[in-house]
């Protein structure tokens, strides 16, 4: 398996997009990158095994509190519902600030694991998917 030449791709652009949509991923040598063009059916099944916890908790007869510990969101509110709406918010918003930083963040030590996870989030929105349903809640 060789790479396309980015040359040769512009040249036969529509067959390359059907082959990574319909087909397989191709990869593209473009000088000294290398870059992947990928259908995102075969990335979400990349990203299966990267599981979203919430654990919530109800504190002192009072609040609830959620966690999500991979991206370290902790949040309270009165109801289960406002705790897991606040939640999803916080996390979209996390996910998008990280996605517009990327070249930065996957270079942090302490954030560089978290692209599989941010991606993951990141396709959920784009295909309008309920982002709760992604979420596995611990309790």
């Amino acid at each position: 398996m060789k790479a396309k030449n980015s040359t040769d791709v512009r040249k036969n652009w529509s067959e390359t997009i059907d082959s990574a949509v319909r087909s397989h991923p191709e990869f593209i040598k473009r000088n000294r990158d290398l870059l992947t063009l990928i259908n995102t059916s075969h990335l979400e099944k990349l990203l299966t095994k990267y599981n979203i916890y919430v654990e919530i908790e109800y504190v002192d007869n009072a609040v609830y509190i959620a966690k999500i510990p991979i991206f370290d969101i902790f949040v309270k509110a009165d109801t289960i519902s406002e705790v897991s709406d606040l939640s999803v918010s916080r996390m979209i918003e996390f996910c998008n600030k990280y996605y517009e930083n990327l070249d930065i963040n996957v270079n942090l030590p302490d954030r560089a694991d978290l692209l599989p996870y941010v991606l993951k989030v990141i396709i959920a929105i784009i295909n309008e998917d309920d982002i709760k349903d992604m979420l596995i809640i611990k309790n």
